[in-house]
């Protein structure tokens, strides 16, 4: 059964809510920590939502516009962003602008 754009605006509120929420009030410290993914941290995990999101713009702008956007230019792109991503202070305010990526034109 497909859903209604409404219900898929919920769902991505909903699912958004539960984002940034999992990570207010973590510091720097709290960032650095390994997770259960081989070699990432809390910060990488923020770095790869945050890159996905700018990503999928990409994918969102090729299907309104035809022009080709890969969500990445290569596999080491992708890396890259990550890791850079995961070392920069101030985590907390990029798991925020994970939301307001959803209602920011590419």
């Amino acid at each position: 059964m497909a859903r209604t754009l409404d219900e898929t605006r919920r769902w991505m509120q909903l699912g958004t809510a539960l984002i940034s929420n999992a990570f207010k009030g973590l510091d720097d410290t709290n960032f650095a920590a390994e997770i259960e993914l081989p070699g990432w941290t809390r910060g990488h995990l923020v770095a790869h939502l945050s890159a996905n999101a700018d990503a999928i713009g990409n994918l969102v702008h090729w299907a309104a516009t035809g022009e080709p956007t890969p969500m990445y230019a290569s596999q080491g792109q992708r890396n890259g962003e990550i890791n850079a991503g995961s070392q920069k202070p101030g985590h907390r305010s990029r798991s925020g602008s994970i939301a307001q990526r959803r209602n920011s034109p590419k």
